[in-house]
């Protein structure tokens, strides 16, 4: 949180502006909770729920491909 508030603050010196900030966004497992099969998991057993609420995505992907329950597929 001293991390966020001190680069995002224009007062501070370690003020880093926006058109200099990074993001990095990746799929080696740094950024995922300790377990990132059980986050993917309870996503996926929420799609009848999404579905339900929002029937036409029913017929598009990937929730077409979750709902069918074919999980070579996924």
């Amino acid at each position: 949180m001293d991390f966020v508030k001190e680069t995002t603050d224009q007062a501070n010196s370690k003020f880093v502006p926006p058109a200099e900030c990074i993001a990095t966004f990746g799929q080696d497992g740094t950024l995922w909770v300790g377990h990132p099969m059980y986050s993917r998991v309870m996503c996926l057993e929420r799609v009848p729920a999404v579905v339900a609420k929002k029937i036409e995505l029913k017929h598009v992907e990937p929730f077409k491909t979750v709902l069918s329950g074919n999980r070579e597929r996924w």
